[in-house]
This record gives C-alpha cells, sequence and structure tokens, in this order.
C-alpha cells in the first residue's frame, strides 16, 4: 500500500509539473505576442528620415526600454543618431543594426510559432494530468474513453526524455498507472442512496454559481510579476492553518513591502484564482456519476469542496472591502482661495506624467479612456489637468479618497461629471492614471483604473525621460481636443 501510495504522489508531482510548464509557456507566448506588436512598431519607426528619427527618439527610446532589458541597444541608437544625415559610415552600421533588431524580431516569431504549436498539441495531454491529478488524491478511476491512461504513459515518457525521471522509475510508473484502476475498482463500493445521490448532483453546479464571479484582472509590471507570485504562494503555503483574523493579519503583512495598491490586489485575486480552479476542479469530481456511489470518497470530495468554498468566500469578500473608499472632508488649507496672482506664474507648475499600457509605452491612458468617453468633456478634461499643473483651483478640484480597509489613500481631479486619477511620486512629481465619468459604472471603472500598473521611476534619468515625454503627450491631448472635442461642441 505504502509502494502504491509513492508511486501515486509521485505521478502527481510530476503532472502538476507538467501543468505548471505549460502555463509558462502560455504566459511565454502571451508575451512573445506582446512583443511582436512592438518590434512591429519599432521596426518600421527606425526605417523613418533622420530628423523624424530625431523628432520620435523618445517614443523609440521607450520601446527599447520595453524589448530589452539592457541599455545596449538604445545606447547605439543615441550614439548613431547625431551623425546620421552626414557620415555614410554611419547609415552603414544604423543599418547594421536594424538587421540585427529585424533578425530578433523573426527569432520571436519563430517561437511564436513553436510555443503555439507546442501548446495544441499539448492540449489533450494538458486536459488528462488536469483530471488525473485529482483522480488519483481521490482514489477514483481514470476515464478510460478520453485515453487518459495513453495520455499519462505519454506525459511521463516526457519526463524521462528531458532526465527527469530515470528508466526504471518510468517503468514503475506506467505499471502503477496501468493497475490503477482495476485496483481502485475492486475496493468496496456504496450504492445506497442513489436518489439522494442524484439530487445533491443537480445542487452542486448552483452552490458553485453561487461563489464564482470572474474576477479583476489586475496590471503589474513584468518586472515585479514574478516576485509578487511568490509573495502570493507563500500565502497559500500556510492559510488553510490560519483563523480568518490570522488571514487577513499575514495576508496585510505583505503592505510592509512597499508595494502599490495594484500590486496587493494582483496578490489577492491571486489567491482568488487558486481557490476557484479547487472549485471547478472539485465539481468536475462531484459531476461524475461514480463519485456519488463511493459514499466515502464523496462525502471527502464534498467536505473539501466546502472547505475550499469557504475560503473562497471569504477572500472574496475582502477583496471586495479593499475597493471600498470613502471621501475625505477638505483641510482648511485646502477650502482656502488661492490669491489670484498665486495662479499667475509666480509658483512653480506641478510636473505631470501620463501613464501608459505596460507593455506599450506609446498607449497613453488617459488618451484612450477619452476615446471612451463623450467628446463634450474633452475640453473640461484638458482645462481640469492645466488647472492642477499650474495650481489654480485646488480648493475646488482636488478630492481625496481613502480605503475603508488598510486606510491607503486615492487622488482624483473632479469638475462636473468628470473624475482623473493621479498618483504623487514626489512632492512636485504626480502622474495621471486615468479619466471616467461619474455616468459610467462609477465603482467598476474606478476600480479598473486604480489597478492600472504605474512606471517605477527610480532614477533622475528615468524621470526627465518620462517628462520629456509627458511634453509630446501633452501635445497629444491638445491636439485631440481641438480635433474630436471642439469641433464636436461647435
Amino acid at each position: 500500500m505504502e509502494t502504491h501510495n509513492n508511486n501515486q504522489l509521485r505521478i502527481i508531482e510530476l503532472l502538476e509539473k507538467y501543468i505548471k510548464e505549460l502555463k509558462q509557456k502560455e504566459e511565454k507566448l502571451a508575451q512573445d505576442i506582446t512583443f511582436k506588436s512592438l518590434y512591429e512598431e519599432l521596426l518600421p519607426a527606425l526605417k523613418k528620415k533622420p530628423e523624424e528619427l530625431e523628432e520620435q527618439k523618445l517614443e523609440i527610446s521607450l520601446l527599447f526600454s520595453t524589448l530589452y532589458k539592457d541599455d545596449i541597444y538604445l545606447s547605439r541608437f543615441y550614439s548613431l543618431l547625431p551623425n546620421l544625415k552626414t557620415l555614410k559610415d554611419t547609415r552603414k552600421e544604423f543599418k547594421e543594426l536594424v538587421n540585427k533588431i529585424y533578425k530578433d524580431y523573426q527569432d520571436n516569431e519563430k517561437e511564436i510559432q513553436s510555443l503555439d504549436a507546442q501548446i495544441k498539441r499539448s492540449n489533450n495531454l494538458l486536459s488528462t494530468a488536469r483530471r488525473t491529478k485529482y483522480n488519483l488524491k481521490y482514489s477514483v478511476p481514470v476515464t478510460q474513453y478520453r485515453y487518459d491512461v495513453e495520455n499519462i504513459k505519454a506525459i511521463l515518457s516526457y519526463f524521462e526524455t528531458i532526465g527527469e525521471i530515470s528508466n526504471k522509475e518510468f517503468l514503475l510508473l506506467v505499471n502503477e498507472i496501468e493497475l490503477y484502476n482495476r485496483r481502485v475498482t475492486t475496493e468496496e463500493t456504496n450504492k445506497r442512496e442513489v436518489d439522494y445521490n442524484e439530487t445533491l448532483y443537480n445542487e452542486v453546479p448552483n452552490i458553485i454559481n453561487a461563489g464564482y464571479q470572474e474576477h479583476d484582472k489586475i496590471e503589474v509590471l513584468d518586472e515585479r510579476k514574478a516576485t509578487l507570485d511568490k509573495m502570493a504562494d507563500e500565502i497559500l503555503n500556510y492559510i488553510e492553518f490560519l483563523s480568518p483574523d490570522e488571514i487577513i493579519e499575514n495576508i496585510e503583512k505583505y503592505q510592509q513591502y512597499n508595494i502599490e495598491d495594484n500590486e496587493y490586489s494582483y496578490i489577492v485575486t491571486r489567491l482568488l484564482d487558486k481557490y476557484q480552479e479547487e472549485l471547478i476542479s472539485l465539481y468536475e469530481l462531484l459531476s461524475d456519476k461514480e463519485i456519488f456511489l463511493r459514499r466515502k470518497d464523496r462525502l471527502e470530495v464534498i467536505r473539501d469542496y466546502y472547505k475550499n468554498l469557504h475560503m473562497y468566500l471569504f477572500l472574496r469578500n475582502y477583496y471586495e472591502t479593499l475597493n471600498e473608499y470613502e471621501e475625505l472632508e477638505p483641510t482648511e488649507e485646502e477650502l482656502e482661495e488661492e490669491p489670484e496672482e498665486v495662479n499667475n506664474n509666480q509658483t512653480e507648475p506641478r510636473k505631470l506624467i501620463y501613464a501608459t499600457a505596460p507593455n506599450n509605452p506609446s498607449k497613453t491612458r488617459i488618451i484612450s479612456d477619452m476615446n471612451d468617453l463623450p467628446k463634450e468633456y474633452y475640453e473640461k478634461i484638458e482645462k481640469l489637468l492645466n488647472d492642477f499643473k499650474y495650481r489654480k483651483r485646488d480648493h475646488k478640484i482636488l478630492k481625496t479618497l481613502k480605503r475603508r480597509v488598510g486606510g491607503k489613500l486615492s487622488s482624483e481631479l473632479k469638475d462636473d461629471q468628470i473624475r482623473i486619477v493621479y498618483k504623487q511620486i514626489n512632492k512636485d512629481t504626480f502622474i495621471i492614471v486615468g479619466v471616467f465619468t461619474k455616468k459610467d459604472n462609477n465603482d467598476r471603472r474606478f476600480n479598473l483604473i486604480q489597478n492600472r500598473a504605474i512606471p517605477i521611476i527610480d532614477t533622475e534619468e528615468k524621470l526627465q525621460r518620462y517628462l520629456a515625454l509627458a511634453e509630446k503627450q501633452e501635445s497629444e491631448i491638445s491636439q485631440k481636443v481641438k480635433e474630436e472635442g471642439r469641433s464636436y461642441s461647435r
């Protein structure tokens, strides 16, 4: 019996490893597809005339920084740019640089095709791995009509090929899986209360649907994702052994690591995703009538289901409280009218940076948001930004909200129905995160914008780069207002 259990645990371990590897391939494919679109934006830009390259060097530099984590190509680009128009040798060297990038683009395309083919070929094996992991855990027969036994052999063969298991272990594990169904089906079964089982079969989907919802997709920067995933995994390792108060206390300890609001929300949704996966898998087990005929196994699965459901609903309720804010009363200083002369260029303007999509630095968030808003709001949005930048009407337009749980603050600019979400970087520098109107689904839209990833600006060089880009982005906003907003209002 002990040998059987050890072999089953080893198979489960390998199946989980296989599932994880496929998930990593899917994530890599998604990243490569994003990079493909960035290459397709960068390469045409590099073929423009020298004067156009000079004009767009900020956007190009951001594309370089997103595609390549080091500054080797970016430095080469900047070193060649000044002499590109006058020196023949420089043009030749610049062409060589473009060819290197084009080769990277081709390699990226090949990797996309390879990963896509691998994932498609592995779909059936992945389904088998997910099902069989739970079949083995709960001593349920592995299905034959789906060719699951043969698929498991293929997965074990893969691990032997890459050296994860020896040939001897491969043979022992194949023997285990081939004899597994015969062993578990010869155990005693309880066929009583079939009608009760059928009723329970129909009720379980209703229970699961009551606790199911699609979770928010929280944006985080790629370079911070691995650390945040590790934090979520750490919590999952011990969470089931804690009381509700201890769970919240231990989760909130991770706020000490100076993570952003969206990153903290990402950790909590990772926990929700994990428990939801468990619920779905247990639901699939409960939907199998063979389990209902095995009373002992059925009760064990149901017990695990309710245990996971309780934890899921508890965490979901906590996540919902994270997105509850209350408006703070303005301070006396905020209520004071600014003297007119203070607004007339006698104070230094605030420095504004405009958030962009994490993997597409040319996509300015506020411009994308404006595309979803009525054009009659465009002029007010521009005026609200300008007034904030030049410290006008602070007593009227500034709005501070406080998260009900944790006490974190959020800042908005308000004018009529318009709400612009911003975050402070330092005393005089702010990131404009996005814009929405109160006529929208207010809470939902606010939460989506609040949970957006914002750039990490930890050096003076990065700050100056983003501030320089902000000038162009403000020109784009003005142009959009001029071409669309004002023409619409006439």
